[in-house]
């Protein structure tokens, strides 16, 4: 199942997003973690996906990480301050699982969906690990983003957007590239692509780009304008 697919899951993005993503502010890091904890719950999570015999085991695989990866952050965080971002994205994963539980997808997309979050988390705790020696375990991971003509050159005036693979979580970068822009992210798995204004006021939007955020830091990307 393609990122594409998995945008038709969540969310239709607008043609003209706001500027500067504003969500609402996040619960606590205690609430999000308990919310966390309960939507990784084996049994009703088994119930919900009901694979049959050829899916149980990658299902199972997909839970052990979850599980795996949620005990870890959940050691990692004591005494830890967690960035607004980092939170909604984990919400963004609990939302996920949420609708997993709630029906409407067939049992090859709620597996799927499951994968896709313990990969989300086993990126999230895999960072947490090699930032404990920076004393940051849940620091954003900033991400320099390039937008390229055909030609590989930077071209500045350009708008970054992005969307977790894992849920709704996303938005577009604060500043248009000049000619790069930069944003902090939580680790994860995205999908981006750029964003232009015509003279006639209308958007146009490039290739997209499934890409894993929080393998380095800083991360660099780039990503394909449009076509004139």
């Amino acid at each position: 199942m393609n990122s594409l697919l998995i945008f038709s899951l969540f969310v239709t993005i607008s043609a003209t997003p706001p500027k500067g993503h504003q969500p609402p502010s996040p619960p606590d890091k205690e609430v999000v973690f308990k919310k966390l904890s309960e939507a990784i719950e084996f049994d009703a999570l088994f119930k919900s996906v009901q694979p049959g015999s050829k899916e149980t085991r990658e299902f199972i695989e997909a839970w052990e990480q979850m599980s795996d990866s949620t005990h870890y952050l959940e050691e990692a965080r004591r005494n830890q301050t967690i960035p607004p971002d980092y939170l909604r994205s984990l919400m963004g994963d609990v939302a996920a699982l949420n609708k997993v539980k709630t029906g409407g997808l067939t049992i090859s997309q709620k597996l799927h969906l499951c994968q896709i979050v313990a990969r989300d988390l086993k990126i999230k705790a895999n960072y947490t690990k090699r930032q404990i020696e920076n004393r940051c375990p849940f620091c954003l991971v900033k991400v320099i983003a390039h937008p390229k003509d055909r030609n590989n050159n930077d071209v500045p005036g350009v708008e970054i957007c992005y969307l977790a693979l894992s849920s709704d979580f996303g938005g577009c970068f604060t500043q248009f590239s000049n000619p790069t822009t930069t944003e902090d992210l939580a680790p994860g798995e995205y999908n981006f692509w750029t964003r232009v204004r015509n003279p006639e006021g209308q958007y146009s939007d490039g290739p997209r780009r499934d890409l894993t955020i929080g393998e380095k830091d800083p991360e660099v990307i780039d990503l394909r304008v449009p076509d004139k």
